[in-house]
């Protein structure tokens, strides 16, 4: 083949991709609610189309004059992110330029600004030594920052809905922690953290499933808001229509979030946290592997709470002797996986830290 048919082969193959990896960040969108996730896959991606060895993407602060995001991937998949805010000032020249909003094409270097009305960012990719970037590998590079600035701005939005509807939440939770409570605590301000404490023990990621978990341990709490106090303060057991309006209780939680659809990834985990291993539990009899990880995950953090707060119906217990009666539950009430991976995350010293700042005693 020849030197200039080749050539014209190399750019119709490079614009099929590039077209194809269009697509597929529009697919990286919906596979994660991280923002920086998102960069360092479509870093990944940029390296692949333009054979490239190492990409950096910068977030960039136009009021401050500062970067505060970066990630780097090159083509070993090596990632690192940093969010330590740096003035442009302190930058080098390619990265002062692009951030002026000029597109460097040098060599083995290729940088070209991120735009939304103005400068965000940056896209900076670099080659070995002895290859340079040619001007296709800047249109396929600007056409491609134009969909991670659609990206990016997707999140960012999502990330303001996030924060406006979490402290909403939290609000929810407070007043109702006031109104049931009548002074006496009864849940863990730790309890988001704790849930993602054990979740990491048990291997799950910083993805859709991590986060549903933080938020049903935020609002674990709203599962209570429609039990009567009489109910929630009973110092003896419940009679059977009592017990009757507490097995309900789950289904009127999530009705009450239903329709909020930030949330839906939380509804299974709420409304089947008081499920048990063995099948007994309710609203679904659910057992085993029928019952989301998410609930066996607040299931036995409700359990543990319970526990070392006190009830009406029970003196508080350490974390040792609420561990210890976990366990003697495990395989019934609840999965021993998920059982080994709390005691697990109990024992971490950050997390002994926040409990006993708590007021709760680990011995």
């Amino acid at each position: 083949m020849s030197t200039k048919r080749s050539s014209a082969h190399t750019k119709r193959h490079k614009y099929k991709l590039a077209l194809s990896t269009i697509h597929t960040v529009y697919r990286l969108i919906n596979s994660t609610w991280d923002l920086r996730e998102f960069l360092l896959k479509a870093g990944l991606l940029i390296i692949q189309i333009l054979s490239a060895t190492k990409c950096r993407i910068l977030l960039f602060d136009k009021e401050t004059d500062e970067v505060y995001l970066e990630v780097s991937v090159d083509k070993e998949k090596s990632r690192n992110i940093s969010e330590a805010r740096r003035h442009i000032s302190v930058l080098g020249d390619v990265e002062k330029k692009v951030l002026q909003g000029e597109i460097v094409r040098k060599q083995n270097v290729l940088a070209v600004p991120l735009f939304l009305e103005d400068v965000i960012g940056a896209i900076i990719v670099r080659h070995g030594r002895s290859k340079a970037f040619d001007v296709m590998d800047q249109e396929i590079l600007m056409t491609l920052s134009e969909q991670l600035v659609m990206g990016i701005r997707n999140f960012q939005l999502y990330e303001i809905q996030e924060k406006i509807i979490l402290g909403t939440i939290a609000s929810l939770v407070q007043a109702l922690e006031t109104q049931k409570s009548a002074g006496r605590k009864r849940h863990l301000r730790y309890f988001p953290d704790l849930a993602m404490a054990v979740a990491q023990e048990l291997g799950i990621g910083d993805d859709k499933e991590s986060m549903a978990i933080r938020y049903a341990g935020l609002l674990h709490a709203v599962s209570m808001m429609n039990l009567p106090s009489e109910i929630l303060n009973k110092p003896e057991g419940l009679s059977e229509e009592e017990y009757e309006i507490v097995k309900r209780h789950p289904i009127d939680s999530v009705n009450l979030i239903k329709n909020l659809g930030i949330l839906k990834p939380v509804i299974p985990i709420l409304l089947h946290h008081h499920e048990r291993y063995d099948g007994t539990g309710y609203p679904s009899g659910l057992k085993g592997k029928q019952i989301p990880l998410g609930a066996k995950i607040l299931a036995i953090l409700d359990a543990f709470e319970a526990m070392v707060f006190g009830r009406p119906y029970r003196k508080r217990l350490t974390v040792r002797e609420a561990i210890e009666e976990l366990r003697e539950k495990s395989g019934t009430q609840f999965d021993p996986e998920v059982v080994e991976a709390f005691t697990r995350a109990v024992a971490r010293e950050d997390v002994k830290e926040k409990l006993q700042q708590e007021g709760i005693k680990m011995e």
